[in-house]
């Protein structure tokens, strides 16, 4: 279905049927849209889309079909995902506000999080925790908002993803909880965490441009795990004991790159988390395993 073609048919089509037809709309592109952006379908882009629109009362429905349109000129054209079209993302059940200086929030650790990290870690009151490669801040935000009597400190490399996971703190009124810092990994501050965690970048140098348009919106660093995709995630794995105390975990997403870690680390014995909602390649290390793992290599 051509774009003009679809216009008229809204334009005569009650906001009801919207959903439908920009549904079928997305399946029918000459182009084969890629999701896994917060979504997995085109019914699930069509829906988020009207309750985008929807937002805005003040619209009439002639002006919400230019708006559509528009949207659908970025999604479709462009291939932007919908995450920065308007500036939103949702984890954890959260909303977070994203911009193309971070990469859009998909993580599986979000059911972890969820389910308060049982069985593997019982948080407590005194519980600290340090999240690496924070991006817009969702997973330590997450954390402080079903937690929030923990101390969290989160850190990334880029100012851009520090400036913005300050401004989700604030909307989400987590300020206070949650401390993010400017650094390359690991905090200058060498405090001791009951819980590390991690989506660091993880793709291959070489496979970054393989990957579908709209992921070529992001940022590379947020993806440029090095030739092996294991650069970071090496860095990682040699310093985390120096932070965590004696009973603390290491919580570890490498994604795409678990067979090629698996292979890396087998004396490391890490723990591969079975998620009930999908995802995969997310590890459970424990400080002693890491200490030991050093030990006899």
């Amino acid at each position: 279905m051509e774009s003009s073609a679809l216009r008229n048919i809204l334009l005569n089509e009650p906001q009801s049927n919207w959903i439908a037809l920009l549904s079928s709309y997305l399946k029918s592109v000459p182009q084969s849209i890629s999701y896994g952006h917060g979504t997995s379908n085109a019914d699930d882009e069509a829906f988020w889309i009207m309750d985008y629109l929807q937002r805005d009362t003040s619209k009439d429905h002639d002006s919400l079909v230019l708006q559509l349109l528009e949207i659908l000129e970025k999604r479709v054209t462009q291939r932007t995902p919908l995450a920065y079209i308007f500036e939103e993302a949702y984890f954890a059940t959260l909303s977070f506000k994203v911009t193309k200086d971070v990469i859009v929030p998909r993580s599986p650790i979000a059911e972890m999080v969820l389910d308060g990290f049982e069985p593997w870690l019982k948080l407590k009151n005194s519980s600290r925790v340090l999240e690496l490669c924070t991006g817009c801040g969702c997973i330590a935000l997450a954390i402080a908002h079903f937690n929030p009597v923990l101390k969290i400190d989160a850190t990334d490399i880029s100012g851009e993803a520090i400036d913005l996971a300050n401004e989700n703190a604030s909307r989400l009124n987590l300020e206070n909880t949650v401390s993010f810092h400017q650094a390359d990994l690991f905090p200058k501050k060498k405090n001791t965490y009951d819980l590390i965690i991690s989506n660091p970048p993880y793709v291959s140098s070489n496979h970054i441009k393989d990957l579908p348009p709209e992921y070529q919106h992001e940022p590379k660093i947020a993806f440029d795990g090095g030739d092996d995709g294991l650069v970071i995630i090496d860095r990682i794995i040699e310093r985390s004991s120096d932070y965590l105390n004696e009973k603390g975990l290491l919580i570890l997403e490498v994604g795409e790159s678990w067979e090629q870690f698996s292979r890396k680390y087998t004396l490391l014995e890490p723990i591969w988390i079975e998620f009930a909602h999908g995802g995969e390649g997310v590890c459970v290390i424990s400080k002693e395993s890491l200490s030991n793992y050093f030990l006899n290599s």
